[in-house]
């Protein structure tokens, strides 16, 4: 089974996404294929199973809404 996960990380949040991304990896439905979404405003390097969506900042609540 593929399951897609969504992520917002825009500005200062962004710090949060490697913690996040390796503690899916290692506890979080080991035996399916997981393809994260990540919404973002940064302009790192991230691993090959996620997926990039640019977006610009709007502050919160924007980020989530739009």
């Amino acid at each position: 089974m593929r399951v897609g996960i969504l992520l917002i990380c825009t500005g200062r949040y962004i710090q949060f996404f490697q913690k996040l991304y390796k503690s899916l990896e290692k506890f979080y439905l080991l035996d399916h294929e997981k393809r994260i979404y990540l919404f973002t405003d940064s302009q790192e390097e991230f691993p090959s199973n996620v997926t990039v969506i640019p977006i610009v900042r709007k502050g919160f609540p924007g980020d989530t809404l739009y």
